[in-house]
């Protein structure tokens, strides 16, 4: 099956090394020489992956293309074309703004096997479903909101899980259509455990809430608390989880304001492109 593929460089030379392996690999091939012509093509086309200048990067106007793309198409793959191998730095600042990287200096059949992959791959995860789990209203946005929202771009399935109303920290109807309005910013599915704020116990009725909604929902990825956490229903919902989601590969703690300094991470995810996204489902909540 061939693929669309956008390249957006200035450089005419290196278009055509691409252009020249794509065509080999029966894939189709778009090249934009600037910014301009990349919106006009994104806008006209639905591609499957846009290969990038990794020095184009640095520019906030790059950075905005692929987040266009990405709201076009939530499964297309954005790359950058190296022409050496990455020092580990440059590879963090690369990964910020692009999903993975190709090598120029590679065999032509080799990156073009690597492009069919990382499309397949992209596709592959679009059906996943992922469901976030917080003890109170604004946990999860606080503690895994820039994960979610990649997972949108990605066109995840979303599901949010929150355990109580938070009425200790405020009216709880009001926390309630907070917590909905910061949901539909993810596109997400929110349900509610209807338990006693400030009083969530590690007891067969809470693992009970969350096994009923992993059983709706049968999520690939799992976020909740960690143990780690100095707020005895953040802990406590953290050990209910990890009983209830015992049959889930993919199950991680973030996070959050009250966190100690036992939690160590051993997973990190770059958000910087989705900062303003973070703080707006945030700021749902007054």
């Amino acid at each position: 099956m061939p693929y669309n593929i956008l390249v957006v460089d200035k450089s005419i030379e290196k278009a055509s090394f691409v252009k020249e392996m794509l065509i080999s690999a029966e894939q189709k091939f778009v090249h934009a020489i600037d910014l301009t012509e990349a919106y006009t093509e994104i806008n006209r086309n639905e591609f499957d992956a846009v290969i990038i200048n990794p020095v184009m990067l640095e520019s906030k106007e790059i950075q905005a293309l692929l987040k266009h793309a990405k709201s076009k198409n939530a499964r297309i793959v954005t790359l950058a074309l190296l022409n050496y191998p990455p020092k580990t730095n440059e590879l963090s600042s690369i990964l910020c703004y692009a999903d993975d990287y190709i090598e120029a200096f590679s065999m032509p059949e080799l990156i073009a096997q690597r492009i069919r992959f990382l499309i397949e791959k992209s596709q592959a995860q679009a059906a996943l479903t992922v469901l976030a789990i917080g003890a109170h209203p604004d946990d999860v946005e606080i503690g895994c909101g820039g994960s979610l929202i990649k997972h949108k771009q990605k066109g995840n399935n979303i599901k949010i899980l929150t355990l109580t109303s938070g009425s200790v920290g405020g009216d709880a109807d009001t926390r309630q259509l907070e917590a909905a309005k910061s949901a539909a910013l993810l596109n997400a599915e929110l349900f509610w455990g209807e338990l006693q704020d400030a009083k969530i116990a590690c007891d067969r009725k809470t693992i009970s809430v969350i096994e009923e909604v992993i059983k709706q929902c049968r999520p690939d990825i799992i976020y909740t608390h960690s143990g780690s956490d100095g707020h005895q229903d953040h802990r406590n919902t953290h050990l209910a989880t990890i009983t209830a989601a015992r049959r889930i590969k993919n199950v991680y703690c973030y996070q959050s304001p009250t966190t100690n300094i036992s939690f160590k991470p051993h997973k990190f995810e770059s958000i910087t492109s989705y900062i303003e996204e973070k703080l707006s489902l945030i700021e749902c909540h007054k």
